[in-house]
């Protein structure tokens, strides 16, 4: 599964829910970014302008959460608040099908234009939290503040304008469940990701 949170239309984060099992319950998507075989299970724009031109310098506390389906049920969600706002909410996904080896397993950061920038820019994350509990935006963290520190994590734009920035964080300090039976890594079926950017 891909739960993006990404450019929607206009100036707004969307949600953009992708399933990558196919209906024989088995894994179809085999390499980063996989669209031909990614099936997208309905996005929903948010509602702030937060890549306004009137928006830049400003700082957003944005908090994505998602929760994989039970295997053989729609039950998965995946929402966004910006500033402790909520700007959209997809429930009743099925992410997964009945599909059981794995769970939620990375979360990517990435500065990415799909036809490359017009010009140079730059966008930067700071006070990021990965949890499986709400996170909440912290006093200060969003809402038009300003910078006071540097950033914790940053990403900016390429020399390439095909090659994303990327930053990947892993789930550092979790205790991954493993299957009894194979030892296989099973992930984890509900994130919160808190950051603040601007």
């Amino acid at each position: 599964m891909v739960a993006h949170l990404w450019g929607g239309r206009g100036d707004v984060l969307l949600v953009d829910p992708v399933r990558c099992v196919g209906p024989d319950d088995r894994v179809k998507c085999t390499t980063y970014n996989d669209f031909a075989n990614m099936d997208w299970i309905g996005n929903l724009n948010g509602v702030t302008p937060v890549f306004a031109t009137a928006s830049g310098g400003t700082w957003f506390c944005v908090e994505a959460h998602v929760r994989l389906n039970d295997p053989g049920q729609a039950n998965g969600v995946q929402e966004f608040w910006v500033d402790g706002r909520l700007e959209a909410r997809r429930d009743g996904l099925d992410f997964v099908r009945r599909w059981r080896d794995y769970g939620i397993n990375a979360v990517f950061f990435e500065n990415y234009w799909n036809d490359g920038s017009p010009k140079e820019q730059w966008r930067v994350f700071d006070n990021i939290v990965i949890s499986a509990q709400p996170i909440g935006c912290a006093e200060g963290g969003g809402g038009g503040a300003t910078a006071t520190t540097s950033p914790t994590v940053s990403a900016t734009a390429t020399e390439s304008a095909t090659a994303p920035a990327t930053a990947t964080v892993a789930f550092e300090g979790t205790s991954t469940p493993t299957d009894a039976a194979t030892g296989v890594p099973q992930g984890i079926g509900v994130v919160f990701l808190g950051l603040v950017w601007r």
